[in-house]
């Protein structure tokens, strides 16, 4: 494939690749028209798009949940000012909610 041909297929999934799936094909239609080798390649490239999202999506999110329980782990028994952090209630979007009980008798 020329360096040409590469930009111009480049161009068609980056301006594909925004659409949405079930608008894909008739974008298509009007980007390649009669181009059938231009629009295997793109769809080509779509579809190890989705599974490379995908399973990006899944490895992240392991790491995430991994490192997560890593860090409760160090927390649980740490004192804050004046608690002690005694559980994990929940976790969940961007953070951990932790159980924790005073220890110094102030209320």
């Amino acid at each position: 494939m020329t360096s040409e041909r590469w930009r111009q297929v480049e161009a068609v999934f980056d301006a594909a690749s925004q659409v949405r799936e079930d608008e894909r094909a008739a974008y298509l239609d009007r980007i390649c028209r009669a181009d059938v080798e231009l629009r295997a390649e793109v769809e080509s490239l779509l579809a190890a798009d989705g599974r490379a999202g995908a399973f990006l999506a899944s490895g992240i999110q392991r790491q995430a949940e991994s490192l997560s329980r890593q860090v409760s782990a160090t927390v649980i028994g740490r004192r804050i000012g004046p608690y002690r952090i005694t559980s994990v209630l929940g976790r969940g979007g961007i953070g951990s909610v932790y159980q924790a009980l005073r220890e110094d008798d102030v209320y």
